[in-house]
């Protein structure tokens, strides 16, 4: 490992280098963007099998997972950007007030710069390359910052990148966090975290030294709301088993607890362990269908918050439990919390379990659920779902329990989905992408009015614009200011047509105004 000083002396030149190169003005153009785009939907196709089994690997979920949730989104969103990059690329035209005309108002999408992506461990592909979308698309260079939990991803990704994509515009950086931490330290032009929310908050204090832009996708605990108006309840706890196990539960927007009316509790808890029942067998451990966690500790972990919960009567383990940290297994887990004040005050009720851990919380009503939703997720967690016959009850749920995202009668496909949003809300995270949202975060949006240069036209260049100011004289012009409708965006012909039109009318306003204001 190279010291403090060398690596900061390292990445400052590779940021130096970078930023050179985006100057040069190659990453503005439309081709160059969609060859890069085209170059990355390669990579990933040529090394499909490559990709899965580093995956595999280094998460320990199956290959089956590391297509579904990996390398089949990066696919489905690559052609999301790729079929709307040229539209998105076009200005902007926007309405323009009536004082300025004739003018033309407009918003422009400009590159950042040079960004640093910094991505998990849980997703070590998706979550580089799917934000690596946007940054192309919207014609940055980047450097790449994979999880040091995951040496076969990142090894395959620093081999491919460079034969895949302009090596003079994208770098692939390896290491720890002494990596990380010299990173932060240079002055990159727009910053992308995913992660805990513990380093979330590092990487925005390091971004607000420099006032540096930056996304954060962080986590939290996220709650499913179930009516007892239900046309399915298998259908439901089967969706809500399935999205607490995929990944072995270390999914940031996984189901962590379920906020069910007490009527049919008991109901959707069966349902839930008969179903978990049928997807992984009576001995999960045996499953090829059941991911792994990335570590001994992280089991550690689980297995400590699940033993102290339980030590201290908070919660009642009623399926699984088991856990073997040797093998990196935790079996799914469904426990009944206690009916009791203090129940919530437990590490497991508290922290994201990023395990296949089901916590169960029956309610008497909507009211109720909504008041332990805020006390265990605070005001914004990443996720919510509702789950419902009543479009009444949905509607309610999505208004008083915000979120940065949500599914009606599903879990997770808000996240799956390639064209909508994707980014959490307070300390759920700042920032989003996904389909056009991924163009426009890695753009800035620049706005830009065009003029008539003419100092003769009292169109172009009225005079009550410039001191002196009479008070007769500013009460005309303040008036105009405030009451000269907005004049839309027109095709060039209708414009010009317009304009030639108008102007003459115009200027014989202007000109009255202007010689009564100077008389005065």
């Amino acid at each position: 490992r190279s010291s403090r000083p060398q690596r900061g002396k390292m990445f400052g030149a590779l940021c130096k280098e970078l930023g050179a190169t985006f100057k040069t003005g190659i990453t503005r153009e439309y081709k160059w963007r969609a060859s890069q785009l085209k170059g990355l939907v390669a990579m990933v196709e040529d090394h499909y099998e490559e990709f899965k089994t580093a995956i595999s690997k280094d998460v320990g979920k199956p290959a089956i997972d590391a297509d579904l949730t990996e390398l089949s989104t990066i696919i489905s969103s690559a052609s999301v950007v790729r079929s709307g990059l040229k539209g998105w690329m076009n200005h902007e035209q926007h309405a323009s007030i009536g004082l300025i005309a004739p003018a033309k108002s407009e918003v422009r999408y400009e590159p950042y710069g040079v960004v640093l992506i910094l991505g998990p461990f849980n997703f070590p592909v998706a979550m580089l390359l799917r934000p690596l979308l946007g940054a192309i698309a919207a014609g940055n260079c980047a450097v790449l910052k994979p999880s040091e939990a995951c040496i076969e991803s990142t090894a395959l990704l620093t081999r491919l990148v460079p034969q895949y994509l302009d090596k003079r515009c994208f770098r692939v950086v390896t290491g720890g966090v002494p990596e990380t931490t010299a990173l932060l330290a240079e002055p990159w032009d727009f910053i992308l975290f995913t992660g805990s929310i513990r380093v979330g908050k590092i990487v925005a204090k390091a971004a607000a030294e420099r006032l540096t832009p930056c996304v954060l996708e962080l986590g939290g605990k996220n709650p499913v709301v179930v009516d007892e108006h239900l046309e399915s309840l298998e259908v439901a706890a089967r969706r809500i088993a399935w999205g607490r196990t995929i990944n072995a539960g270390q999914v940031c927007v996984a189901p962590e607890y379920v906020l069910v009316m007490e009527s049919v509790a008991s109901k959707l808890e069966s349902a839930i362990i008969r179903n978990l029942e049928q997807m992984f067998g009576p001995d999960p451990s045996q499953s090829p269908d059941l991911g792994r966690l990335i570590s001994p500790a992280a089991v550690r972990r689980a297995q400590s918050v699940l033993k102290e919960a339980q030590a201290a009567g908070k919660v009642r383990v009623v399926h699984g439990g088991q856990t073997d940290p040797d093998a990196r297994y935790v079996a799914p887990t469904v426990v009944r919390v206690a009916n009791t004040d203090d129940a919530l005050d437990c590490a497991l009720m508290q922290e994201e379990a990023f395990a296949p851990i089901l916590s169960i919380i029956p309610v008497k009503s909507l009211d109720q659920a909504v008041e332990l939703a805020a006390r265990i997720s605070g005001k914004h967690p990443l996720a919510m779902y509702v789950f419902s016959s009543r479009r009444a009850f949905q509607e309610e749920c999505l208004a008083r329990i915000p979120s940065g995202g949500a599914t009606v009668n599903d879990v997770i496909m808000q996240a799956a989905s390639p064209t909508l949003p994707f980014g959490g809300c307070g300390t759920s995270g700042v920032g989003r992408y996904g389909g056009r949202d991924s163009f426009e975060t890695f753009s800035h949006r620049r706005g830009v009015i065009h003029k008539l240069l003419s100092g003769v036209s009292v169109v172009g260049d009225p005079l009550l614009r410039y001191p002196p100011f009479t008070p007769t004289k500013y009460r005309i012009f303040r008036a105009l200011m405030c009451q000269l409708p907005l004049i839309p965006p027109l095709l060039p012909a209708v414009g010009k047509l317009l304009l030639w039109v108008f102007a003459p009318v115009l200027a014989i306003v202007w000109a009255w105004q202007t010689r009564a204001a100077a008389s005065s």
